[in-house]
């Protein structure tokens, strides 16, 4: 027989299995824990430990917030300051126009490059053109040290495939400019920028697009054509 049956017996509740499969129905998983399965205690600490997992409980309204505390606090209120989980990333942008410019930055100064989102432009299918691997970008970042996730093998950290429409097509990306707050969010699958419609016409109106790198030719050709690509986010 089942122990949550017995127990619910014990203080004079009538449980079946059925009533136990509901609550497990409703009750979210949130990590996979060892004894049984994969991560343990330590990895929970590295993202935030328990204070960052009842902040996310409060959030989902699965805790109560008015519970009194120790602190003299309710728990909603000492849960401000605790971190919330990594389920994406804030950054001011650091914004570039091209594979090698910021390939000098990060040679340059690596430490610039710390806690800030980083933009290449001018390196999509049109700006290209072809769409050239960006691999030595994101290793350079990592053989910085400022990488942990991987992607591609040698990138790591919340990292963005493609954007489209790409800035050589008038894509929003083309706006962006260093200083701008830039969050991607995973649980959403959503990049924003923290401008305002306002601002972001503003700048639309100033903005001219670039020549294209090739004129004649096969880059030309590869420039010109009209490719479709879909952009990503890869934890």
């Amino acid at each position: 027989m089942n122990l949550g049956i017995v127990h619910g017996r014990s203080v004079g509740l009538e449980l079946s299995l059925d009533d136990l499969q509901k609550v497990s129905d409703e009750v979210p998983f949130l990590a996979d824990l060892k004894p049984s399965d994969k991560y343990v205690l330590e990895d929970v600490h590295k993202i935030g430990g328990t204070p960052a997992v009842i902040r996310y409980l409060l959030e989902l309204g699965y805790l109560g917030g008015d519970c009194m505390t120790v602190t003299g606090k309710k728990m909603a209120e000492n849960a401000q300051s605790y971190p919330r989980l990594p389920d994406g990333q804030v950054g001011p942008a650091l914004v570039f126009e091209g594979e090698e410019a910021m390939l000098v930055a990060i040679s340059e100064n690596p430490s610039s490059f710390k806690g800030k989102a980083v933009v290449i432009r001018g390196v999509g299918p049109k700006g290209g053109p072809g769409m050239p691997e960006m691999l030595t970008p994101t290793s350079a970042i990592m053989g910085a040290g400022l990488g942990k996730v991987p992607f591609s093998g040698g990138s790591r950290g919340f990292v963005v495939g493609h954007i489209c429409p790409e800035a050589q097509d008038g894509g929003s990306i083309r706006l962006v400019q260093n200083g701008d707050l830039i969050s991607i969010d995973v649980q959403k699958r959503a990049i924003n920028v923290e401008l305002t419609d306002a601002e972001l016409n503003e700048r639309r109106k100033k903005w001219n697009p670039p020549p294209l790198k090739a004129d004649r030719g096969v880059l030309h050709k590869e420039g010109t054509d009209n490719l479709a690509y879909t952009a990503y986010i890869i934890d």
